[in-house]
């Protein structure tokens, strides 16, 4: 081999060596990223799991409700966004999640 081939290989091989390197480093990049994001879906579907939406009919003032279950209140369906004994529509523990339609008459 010429001293101009032998600097062409040096070449290639630093050049390989490099690609290589940046290859593993994004891999190793790729890999912590795709394991936060299943960390956090498990995260959510765990919260989700732990509270399932529950319909437990229409709104009984006074009565104690927990997060995530969902009453009908004057035509209209809420859900609790925490635990709570307010009447739905009172303040911020209900969020309206299906608003009342017109009479149909």
């Amino acid at each position: 081999m010429n001293d101009a081939e032998q600097q062409a290989d040096a070449i290639f091989r630093a050049v390989r060596s490099y690609i290589d390197d940046r290859i593993k480093h994004a891999d190793a990049d790729l890999n912590k990223w795709a394991d936060e994001v299943h960390a956090k879906f498990d995260a959510r579907i765990r919260a989700l799991e732990e509270a399932p939406f529950e319909y437990t009919g229409v709104h009984e003032t006074g009565k104690s409700y927990r997060r995530n279950q969902f009453v009908t209140h004057g035509g209209s369906m809420w859900a609790a966004r925490c635990d709570t004994t307010q009447r739905p529509g009172d303040g911020n523990d209900w969020r309206l999640a299906v608003k009342k339609g017109a009479d149909g008459r």
